[in-house]
């Protein structure tokens, strides 16, 4: 039997349960070239309405979830599964969500796409475009 990709889902909902009902503001996507390589790591900032970040993105260990004050803390997990610097990430929004109105919706819909990480037929990208 394979194993779940998504099996620190549980354990990210159980930490992330505090802010499961905040509401996001706007979305924002990220990308960072990766060091070394042609290619660039993507993930989703989210502005909660309090005006406080979450970082969501897609890792070889599953979905990844980190907590910031401000936008450019916000990027610093972007840059460093880049092995880049915070300078090298590149941000634009894209508004209001579409499906996914608070960060616990976000989790629940990573949830679902129980995928393995691919780099090349599952990674970050296709993440990004399926929780959008």
């Amino acid at each position: 039997m394979k194993e779940a990709p998504f099996e620190t889902i549980a354990s990210l909902s159980d930490q992330t349960h505090d802010i499961a009902d905040v509401r996001i503001k706007t979305v924002v996507f990220a990308k960072c070239p990766i060091s070394g390589w042609f290619f660039n790591h993507w993930g989703l900032i989210l502005e909660r309405e309090d005006g406080r970040y979450v970082t969501v993105q897609f890792v070889k260990s599953g979905c990844e979830i980190d907590r910031a004050g401000s936008l450019e803390h916000a990027k610093e997990p972007i840059s460093r599964c880049s092995n880049a610097n915070v300078e090298n990430v590149q941000t634009m929004s894209l508004g209001k969500p579409n499906r996914c109105s608070t960060v616990g919706q976000i989790i629940n819909a990573a949830s679902q796409f129980e995928r393995e990480y691919s780099f090349f037929s599952y990674n970050c990208r296709h993440f990004v475009l399926d929780v959008l």
